[in-house]
């Protein structure tokens, strides 16, 4: 990887990902069965199981 460190580690500054909790698991699914419609290999061919989401 040819990019330089200073760089790497302003991205790792960024905030790129959130908990999803469980409260969140309808709204979700809503969203992931379109795309695995439209590429189940997206999803591994199903939708993320309860540990997936946070308590």
């Amino acid at each position: 990887m040819d990019t330089p460190a200073p760089i790497i580690e302003q991205s790792l500054n960024t905030k790129l990902f959130e908990q999803v909790t469980a409260a969140a698991q309808p709204e979700l699914e809503m969203f992931y069965q379109p795309l695995q419609q439209v590429n189940p290999k997206l999803l591994e061919g199903e939708l993320p199981n309860v540990d997936f989401y946070a308590e």
